[in-house]
């Protein structure tokens, strides 16, 4: 097993709104922690429709032919751009009331919003509501929420669409519209130089048994798209970020490297007030094994650790565990597990000090991830 440093991040390069690097000499563990985090666990202002105890829009009138349920998922899914902690979400509401009174078909977009502050009454303006729901940079649209048909008769009315919408916090654990990426991915940094090598390797052979050129060309295609991906650089990572706009990527990776770090430590402090109730004897074919409970985490953190036990207790020179694995048993339950075995022989005194010193180890890995992308 491969003991990897401390986490090195080189080829930062953001370009078109994608930010794209290498985290190398790290575990996948460490780089899977920050891929799921971002994906699930960072923090944004949201429009909170469900469920109905925390519903905080309000639709007063609804004539368009969306119902209510599908007028508010697709409230859900709009990204806020406010980026300031300190922004006082209760101050402010969402007001839109549109009616179409043309003869063809009008759209209710985000432009239509209006931000009130509650306190006086008064609305912000529109290059201020342009920063927090902002047009495509592409297109310089803005995002559709209903389309509204016009009025079929003389007598009649268009239809419409009233509501008010209260600003909340949410992340993407509670609802997929809470994401704040619209990519975030890594895999193996491919070793150019090795995979040039195979790919020779393997093109002589293809020659020898008097295959045509124009065929290996055909070969090499298909080599490269499946066969180079098992030639990697070890523990080494290219990740690609690509965020929907409250956040700027780097900001998202630091603050996912937040997320872990807060949930390490509450790990930490946890274990240090309950150890008799979160470290217990193993029912497992241990002889000498413990099972460290984790409550509201998984595979994020659970995977990490394990990875850091392993590292310092079973690969080094002074081996004192002979096995260290991670169990989520099923993800609707909020509880999982490390099972550690010591050796036969030894004696472990104080459980808990062997998963302090692995999350400190672990902090201070994120710590240093982060430092790298200020």
């Amino acid at each position: 097993m491969s003991k990897p440093t401390n986490g090195e991040i080189t080829a930062i390069n953001e370009d078109n709104g994608i930010l794209t690097f290498t985290l190398s000499s790290v575990d996948v563990s460490i780089s899977n922690a920050i891929r799921r985090t971002i994906l699930s666990d960072i923090q944004c202002v949201v429009f909170k429709t469900t469920p109905y105890a925390e519903n905080k829009v309000d639709i007063h009138k609804n004539t368009s032919r969306m119902n209510n349920e599908i007028l508010k998922q697709r409230l859900s899914c709009i990204p806020i751009h406010i980026s300031d902690p300190e922004f006082p979400l209760d101050k402010f509401v969402v007001e839109v009331d549109v009616m179409n009174t043309s003869d063809s078909i009008q759209f209710v977009t985000t432009k239509d919003f209006k931000i009130k502050d509650i306190s006086d009454g008064s609305y912000i303006s529109e290059k201020e509501r342009d920063i927090i729901f902002p047009p495509s940079k592409l297109t310089g649209d803005y995002i559709d929420v209903a389309r509204l048909r016009p009025k079929l008769t003389s007598d009649g009315e268009g239809e419409c669409i009233h509501f008010t919408a209260m600003l909340s916090i949410g992340d993407a654990s509670d609802n997929g519209g809470f994401n704040v990426v619209s990519c975030s991915t890594f895999g193996n940094s491919p070793d150019r130089e090795l995979i040039h090598m195979k790919w020779q390797e393997y093109s002589k052979q293809l020659t020898e048994s008097g295959m045509s050129p124009d065929d290996i060309e055909f070969k090499r295609g298909d080599w490269y798209i499946l066969n180079s991906q098992r030639h990697y650089v070890p523990d080494s990572f290219d990740f690609i970020i690509e965020t929907i706009g409250q956040y700027s990527n780097k900001d998202i990776v630091k603050m996912a490297i937040d997320v872990i770090k807060s949930r390490l430590n509450k790990v930490k402090d946890d274990i240090a007030v309950n150890a008799d109730n979160l470290i217990k004897r193993t029912d497992k074919t241990l002889g000498n094994g413990f099972d460290i409970i984790l409550y509201n985490e998984g595979y994020t953190i659970g995977k990490a650790i394990e990875y850091i036990m392993n590292r310092k207790y079973y690969s080094s020179g002074d081996k004192i565990l002979e096995f260290c694995g991670f169990n989520k048993e099923h993800p609707h339950i909020d509880m999982s597990y490390i099972t550690i075995g010591f050796v036969p022989e030894y004696k472990p005194g104080e459980i808990s000090s062997y998963i302090t010193d692995a999350i400190d180890e672990l902090v201070y890995i994120f710590e240093n991830v982060s430092k790298q992308l200020r």
